[in-house]
């Protein structure tokens, strides 16, 4: 079940994210300061919860995935300036949990409220290192946009991705 994160999924959410990025291979030690610590991510999951759209998936009652939605340019996390579009950030599955669709069915959602707000582009930036996402966001038809890649770190390269909401 996908649906909106409350405040008491707050510490669950922050923990289950930590440990799926904290697995990921290959990022450098620049990634990782973001994500220093569970408590770290729990904040920003509560910052976000507090002034932009966070999703949870639930199988049964335990929370797997957590993804933020950003409704336009105006949401303080997103990562565009087009008034036409919407983004995702923060999509993370629970470790006991990949490879059950979670991560796929948190972009649909994101795919289908974008769509229900009449947003033409949605927008998101993964990384090098995030070889499993990537090979997601292809198969829902995400195309690579280079021209939305950027730096927020040297050596963070975050690699933009594009999906036309109008077909």
């Amino acid at each position: 079940m996908i649906g909106p994160l409350e405040t008491a999924d707050v510490e669950a959410a922050g923990e289950l994210a930590f440990a799926a990025w904290d697995s990921l291979e290959g990022q450098p030690d620049a990634a990782r300061g973001y994500m220093a610590s569970a408590s770290k991510v729990q904040d920003d999951v509560a910052e976000r919860l507090a002034t932009s759209v966070m999703l949870g998936a639930w199988l049964g009652d335990r929370l797997c995935g957590v993804v933020n939605f950003t409704n336009g340019p105006d949401d303080p996390y997103a990562e565009f300036t087009d008034t036409d579009a919407a983004g995702i950030r923060m999509l993370a599955v629970g470790l006991d949990a990949r490879g059950l669709g979670v991560g796929a069915a948190l972009i649909q959602a994101c795919i289908e409220r974008a769509r229900s707000e009449g947003k033409t582009l949605l927008v998101l930036h993964t990384s090098p290192w995030m070889h499993a996402a990537r090979c997601v966001y292809e198969r829902l038809s995400f195309r690579r946009a280079p021209e939305r890649d950027f730096s927020p770190h040297p050596e963070v390269p975050l690699l933009g991705y594009t999906l036309d909401l109008t077909t």
